[in-house]
């Protein structure tokens, strides 16, 4: 029998196995997206995830110690607090207010406005932990730790200590610039709650990391001789009235620096202390005389018998558009030993003729002239010391051996 067109297009069987197939790829369809979106986008998806209802914060590093010789604190960071205060979760704000007003004593009509309104508070601070001891333990409190820098000594030292940034926990002056590195800490990281609101909270024990101290530092300053160097120079501005100062205690068997303090009158003629004995130099005239004659020894150019004329406190030299002149002219030859003792400018300068421009450089220099001493200080002048192929005759040589054609900073001399 002939099939009628409307049998020949009804086909159960046949539009079941394409259902099927349709099902089949639908389903294969949907487990392949579920498996991209677990295995190769789960990972962002769970961070997405975590970032709407969690927020990351920095915590402060305190910053390391800075001591005296004696371990006595010149420089520390102490713990204060700013205060976060979640106002949907304080249970009791007349107690909170009552306490905040005991305890704080600022901004109370903000708080109570917060507290009525059940918004969010901050106050910026900075707390002691006394003023936050009560507040802590309240529903809805959280401290947030800060560390400010205290300099238990006062003014003592500062312009070698230094001081930080205002808006940054980073050094800027002194050793505390120079330091930076060992006395900042790393800082750590804590997680906080995040509502649906966007406002975060303190989440108990979600620190991802701790933060971590600076490292101490031990200097070779002693307290009790700072202040008596800091004492004494500003006694002698009070009585003599001079332009600069500076004093510098040195351990002669180390080496290490035990004091230093500067004054000087600035272009306003304010008296203001600096950190002028690392960073500024000076002709140091008659001081440095014991070095040119230290060269002479060394290299076996002098006898302790070896005697030249002082020319009766006048010496023309050629070269030189002013003869050498000695302040206390003396009658009789002098020697090495005498020339030192009497501070003889014609003496010296004689005697260093005896040395060659190379000579008398290279013994400044082994004595360490015209380089930074390596004190670890920023902006530690070098000085200056010529160098020989320019020195002309009658000129230089004699000059460096008067301290005059040369430049020092205290903390060299």
């Amino acid at each position: 029998m002939k099939r009628g067109p409307a049998e020949r297009t009804t086909n159960p069987d046949g539009r079941l196995r394409w259902l099927s197939a349709f099902l089949l790829l639908g389903a294969a369809a949907m487990v392949g997206r579920a498996g991209y979106l677990q295995l190769a986008r789960g990972g962002d998806y769970a961070s997405i995830a975590r970032s709407e209802r969690t927020a990351r914060r920095v915590v402060e590093a305190p910053r390391g110690v800075i001591a005296d010789r004696a371990g006595t604190h010149l420089a520390t960071s102490l713990e204060r607090y700013r205060i976060d205060i979640a106002g949907v979760q304080v249970r009791y704000p007349d107690s909170l207010l009552r306490i905040y007003r005991q305890d704080i004593g600022r901004d109370v009509r903000r708080l109570e406005t917060a507290l009525r309104t059940k918004r969010d508070f901050y106050a910026h601070g900075p707390f002691t932990a006394m003023q936050m001891r009560r507040l802590r333990t309240m529903d809805g409190v959280y401290p947030r730790p800060i560390y400010r820098r205290e300099y238990p000594s006062g003014p003592l030292a500062r312009p070698l200590i230094g001081n930080l940034w205002a808006d940054r926990n980073e050094g800027r002056t002194g050793l505390e610039r120079f330091l930076d590195s060992l006395l900042a800490g790393v800082p750590g990281e804590a997680v906080l709650i995040k509502d649906a609101g966007g406002r975060t909270y303190e989440s108990p024990g979600r620190v991802a990391r701790p933060a971590v101290r600076g490292h101490e530092v031990t200097l070779t300053i002693d307290r009790e001789l700072q202040e008596i160097a800091e004492g004494s120079l500003a006694a002698v501005f009070r009585e003599a009235n001079p332009r600069r100062g500076d004093i510098v205690f040195l351990d002669p068997r180390t080496g290490e620096v035990l004091a230093a303090a500067a004054r000087e009158v600035d272009s306003l003629g304010a008296e203001v202390v600096s950190a002028s004995f690392f960073g500024s130099s000076f002709a140091p005239g008659s001081t440095a005389k014991p070095f040119t004659a230290a060269a002479l020894l060394a290299l076996g150019r002098v006898t302790s018998t070896d005697e030249v004329s002082p020319e009766k406190g006048v010496w023309p030299v050629a070269g030189r558009s002013r003869p050498v002149r000695d302040d206390h002219p003396q009658k009789n030859p002098l020697t090495l030993a005498r020339a030192i003792q009497v501070s003889s400018n014609i003496a010296m300068g004689k005697f260093s003729q005896r040395l060659t421009p190379a000579e008398h450089y290279e013994a400044l220099r082994a004595f360490g002239f015209a380089s930074p001493t390596g004190v670890e200080f920023p902006g530690e002048a070098s000085g200056v010391v010529p160098r020989p192929e320019r020195w002309r005759a009658g000129q230089e040589g004699i000059s460096a051996a008067l301290g005059y054609a040369i430049q020092v900073t205290p903390i060299q001399l």
